[in-house]
């Protein structure tokens, strides 16, 4: 569905390059699709959909998670928090038995948490 949606002519000085997209998939409420654009010469943004049990242990958790992640100056944050930020989530949801505004917080900190452990091995290391 994306790809037939998208049309290059965006700007006529800059050469946008459909890098990822989802295409339709069901949520809740009905379908979704979503498509990530890349402008720059390194893709430094990342973005993300999982939709289904957000519990590792009660299926009946459902739900849709959206992510999008700004780059700003380097792919490796960005990247980290995509790889990270959702299992976190499905980890604390799983302790509480539902997504609550206590298990975002804890996904997030979390998160935060492993990837100044990361940013400080790497620079011990060096």
């Amino acid at each position: 569905m994306n790809k037939s949606c998208w049309r290059s002519k965006i700007s006529p000085t800059k050469n946008y390059r459909l890098t990822w997209y989802k295409d339709l998939g069901l949520h809740a409420f009905g379908e979704f699709s979503m498509a990530m654009i890349q402008a720059n010469s390194v893709m430094e943004d990342q973005c993300q959909i999982e939709s289904g049990p957000l519990t590792f242990n009660n299926p009946a958790v459902q739900g849709t998670f959206v992510g999008v992640y700004s780059g700003h100056g380097g792919p490796e944050a960005s990247r980290f928090i995509a790889d990270n930020l959702f299992p976190n989530l499905k980890k604390f949801a799983s302790e509480g038995g539902e997504v609550s505004e206590e298990v975002m917080r804890n996904a997030f900190a979390e998160t935060d948490e492993d990837f100044l452990s990361a940013v400080k091995k790497l620079l011990v290391c060096n």
